[in-house]
């Protein structure tokens, strides 16, 4: 390997690493950074742009948006909250479960955010570290968006390795069982880390000081929870919602339902990265036109 190989990945990992330190809106300006000085500085040809990828985070935000506007989002969370209340000392293990579980359901880490108030809560009326579940519910709703069938991570998973003739199904059913071992290793990895709440004196101090008192909710807010009764509509609006998470699924893995025409006596599917030539954007039929046309 040459020394401009290492140069580049050195702009690569540091773009990252400075990234990572801000967060945000920082990592994808630090992106940027790096695109400007790999073009601009070494001469790189840039890619066409992700549209695919960039059309599915729209369409998967703008459902999950859908279902926050009908209240269905609220429900869920309501659900979660009784499950995790249910069992509070093994929260360490449920809460990272149950919120990356919504970020495979919905396809986006974004609506765990919903979920990471609640196990800290439960965590510390527990007597329990709340570094322990949350540290691990944030790795583990990460590592959710590959075992989503809504995400865009998935779907280009699809496009790369669907010209090797690997269905969206036998993608799942790697993923699924990694993302569900990969979690409970990491709960188990957290499940003593530090010291027990009892033993801690920054635990103690806070205690003293009256600031643990601030992870209660005040008797107006545990009032509002137990009069929430779920309207019809809201569960419409997740049903609908899982439906949808159904039909994608079962799309994705029997490839007869999907449109095909009769092209030249051949059946050609309407599916991504049919290009041969290693176009992951071209539809089958659009490729045949093209060939027909050269």
């Amino acid at each position: 390997m040459s020394i401009e190989f290492w140069l580049q990945l050195a702009v690569v990992l540091t773009c990252i690493g400075v990234g990572g330190r801000f967060g945000g809106v920082g990592l994808g300006a630090a992106g940027g950074l790096g695109v400007c000085i790999l073009v601009l500085g070494f001469g790189l040809q840039p890619a066409s742009p992700p549209i695919t990828v960039l059309l599915i985070i729209i369409a998967v935000i703008a459902c999950t948006s859908v279902l926050q506007g009908a209240g269905g989002l609220d429900f869920l969370v309501r659900v979660a909250e009784k499950l995790l209340r249910k069992k509070p000392s093994a929260i360490t293990f449920l809460g990272p479960l149950i919120s990356s579980m919504f970020v495979v359901f919905c396809g986006t880490s974004y609506v765990a955010f919903a979920v990471y108030p609640v196990i800290a809560e439960v965590a510390a009326e527990a007597k329990i570290r709340p570094e322990r579940p949350m540290s691990m519910a944030v790795i583990a709703s990460g590592i959710a968006i590959t075992a989503s069938p809504m995400s865009a991570a998935t779907a280009g998973m699809i496009a790369t390795l669907s010209m090797y003739g690997v269905s969206f199904f036998q993608i799942l059913a790697v993923s699924m069982p990694a993302f569900v071992i990969g979690t409970l290793c990491g709960c188990a990895f957290v499940y003593k880390r530090g010291a027990e709440l009892e033993n801690d004196p920054e635990f103690q101090r806070r205690v003293a000081s009256g600031e643990y008192q601030m992870l209660h909710e005040d008797e107006a807010v545990m009032a509002e929870r137990a009069e929430y009764k779920p309207t019809k509509t809201v569960k419409l609006s997740v049903l609908l919602f899982g439906l949808g998470v159904a039909t994608v699924i079962l799309f994705g893995t029997f490839k007869s339902l999907l449109p095909s025409w009769d092209i030249d006596g051949k059946t050609v599917y309407c599916r991504r990265n049919a290009d041969p030539d290693g176009d992951a954007g071209v539809c089958a039929v659009h490729y045949h036109l093209r060939q027909s046309a050269k």
